[in-house]
């Protein structure tokens, strides 16, 4: 077991903390495309159930 010393604990937090900034920068500049693959999917798989389900 190692000790964690305070400023262990301090880069560790500001490094999780940057990388979760750039991740919802990443998301943010993705979302729109998201939304698009998404909605097609969903629609796909609707058309799908439908179809089953008749």
């Amino acid at each position: 077991m190692s000790t964690f010393k305070p400023s262990d604990v301090g880069r560790l937090l500001s490094h999780s903390v940057m990388n979760i900034q750039i991740t919802i920068h990443h998301l943010n500049k993705y979302r729109n495309e998201y939304y698009f693959v998404i909605k097609q999917l969903v629609k796909y798989i609707y058309n799908i159930s439908i179809i089953w389900f008749i």
